[in-house]
């Protein structure tokens, strides 16, 4: 078989750089089917995780707030639903740090309507653990 010559662009100059380029994109992490993220997130952004339970039974689904993002894995705050299921209280001491495929997807930016409550345009589909409250009083 015959092998073809390709040009490239001028900003890949030598095959070096084509090795980078491949080795780059292989090591870029690979989001679940489930997720509709294609890039990594950014500090202060909203995403809806995935958390398994210990027994790794159930998945519940939380929304965070990205503190820190490294080259593989990111800090975030979990936040819990206050009342409704678009409006959203910050949980100070809950911190996690999760994988890039434990993100299902990003959020848009809420509404700040204080310090600790966000409130998002439309509600969003999560699965938190429930609580008995009479436990909490």
């Amino acid at each position: 078989m015959a092998s073809a010559s390709i040009e490239l662009p001028a900003s890949i100059e030598t095959s070096s750089n084509l090795m980078e380029l491949a080795t780059t994109s292989k090591d870029m992490p690979s989001f679940s089917e489930e997720s509709l993220v294609s890039e990594v997130p950014k500090e202060g952004t909203f995403v809806l995780a995935k958390f398994s339970s210990t027994r790794g039974k159930k998945t519940y689904k939380y929304v965070c707030r990205v503190q820190e993002v490294s080259d593989t894995k990111i800090v975030v705050t979990g936040l819990k639903s206050y009342k409704r299921k678009n409006t959203f209280r910050i949980i100070e001491d809950d911190i996690s740090i999760i994988d890039f495929e434990d993100i299902v997807t990003y959020l848009p930016q809420p509404e700040n309507l204080d310090a600790e409550l966000f409130k998002f345009l439309y509600n969003i589909d999560v699965y938190e653990v429930q609580f008995l409250s009479f436990l909490y009083k």
